[in-house]
């Protein structure tokens, strides 16, 4: 039963804050399902917690967003407002214990950084570089922050009935430890059905709102029909095979231009496979990082998605630094664009236009940092 299970979590969190009230806690949301699940009952817990006689809690909980600046827009919209409203909640009622975090890929190593400025071809299946430098090395920086001070305890919404490949892995991740991390999961037992069916009872404790654009994501409401094995990630994932999340929330009316950016990233995909984009070498792997020709190709699949559906890259737009790279490239398209030749999705014309839109305020967005507490 649901009730069982939610007592089952809640016990986890009583057993870990008994034995590791003396830790740092390290909460990983993405905005997800799960990891929303997981944090509505951690802040549950702590909401019964604070204020009791003797009760035992940890120094600090972080709940820390990996923000790899290319994450589904709505998804994304979504995380940031839970992370804005959690910090207000907790500054106001859990005396700021728990505090948010956004941590992002380090200077010059965001996702088109590493393709235009660095040549690297696209993620696929054998080369996943995205998962170490977007998600993984930002992370990473951030925990060996916190281990300085303590041992840290992660929790994370992993549950074993996930896919076949990830489940392979989930039972091991579970409950790794170390002499200064400890990985629970407490969510392991959950199916995804009983994920939905608690979403859909529940309201948001830090601002009293239901789920329903979450569910809504998901194919959960009304009858739009579950969307059960659609993955959601980055819209730029290259290692995904088939695209379904990006055409799935256009046709739910949630992100209008989303078949802009699932068309800018079959045109990486494609890029990267050509071999007249590729720098050419001897030996057992031929093809070699991207050449002149494909990085202004991808240059242009950038171009493409700021004219045509610039929320996509509302994470660029939104920092000094990365809005100005993303003029330095598009100028150097409109420079050197026509040795491309064509088949491109955008010309010199349309980068024009993309540029236009992005310098008027190249210095007028809030400066932001590899890792900041909101």
């Amino acid at each position: 039963m649901l009730s069982d299970l939610i007592e089952g979590s809640l016990a986890t969190l009583a057993d870990l804050a008994r034995e590791h009230h003396k830790a740092i806690w390290e909460v990983g949301f993405s905005g997800g399902k799960d990891s929303t699940l997981l944090l509505h009952l951690l802040v549950e817990f702590l909401e019964d917690q604070v204020g009791k006689p003797g009760a035992r809690l940890p120094k600090a909980i972080y709940v820390v967003y990996e923000d790899t600046l290319l994450e589904l827009p709505p998804i994304r919209r979504y995380a940031h407002k839970v992370l804005a409203d959690l910090a207000a909640y907790s500054q106001e009622l859990l005396g700021n214990l728990v505090k948010t975090v956004i941590v992002r890929p380090l200077e010059g190593e965001d996702f088109f950084s590493m393709m235009i400025g660095r040549g690297y071809p696209a993620p696929h299946y054998r080369f996943r570089w995205c998962v170490r430098v977007l998600k993984v090395k930002p992370v990473r920086s951030f925990l060996s922050e916190l281990s300085a001070r303590g041992k840290v305890v992660m929790l994370t919404g992993i549950r074993a009935d996930e896919s076949y490949f990830r489940s392979r892995v989930v039972r091991r991740r579970a409950s790794r430890r170390g002499s200064w991390l400890l990985k629970i999961a407490p969510l392991l037992t959950w199916r995804e059905e009983q994920v939905f069916a608690f979403l859909r009872q529940a309201k948001q404790p830090w601002n009293g709102h239901d789920y329903s654009l979450l569910l809504r994501i998901y194919g959960q409401l009304g009858r739009e029909g579950s969307r059960r094995g659609v993955r959601y990630g980055c819209w730029a994932c290259t290692v995904v095979r088939r695209e379904k999340a990006l055409y799935k929330l256009e046709e739910a009316g949630l992100c209008p231009g989303a078949h802009v950016l699932a068309e800018a990233k079959e045109a990486i995909r494609s890029i990267s496979r050509r071999a007249a984009f590729r720098i050419t070498r001897q030996g057992k792997w031929r093809l070699g990082r991207l050449n002149e020709k494909g990085r202004l190709a991808v240059a242009s699949a950038l171009a493409y998605v700021l004219a045509k559906a610039p929320e996509g890259l509302s994470a660029y737009l939104e920092w000094p630094e990365l809005r100005a790279r993303l003029a330095r490239w598009l100028r150097w398209f409109i420079r050197r664009g026509g040795a491309v030749g064509d088949g491109l999705l955008a010309d010199t014309r349309l980068a024009r236009e993309a540029l236009a839109l992005l310098e008027p305020d190249l210095n007028g967005s809030p400066r932001g940092s590899a890792s900041c507490v909101i």
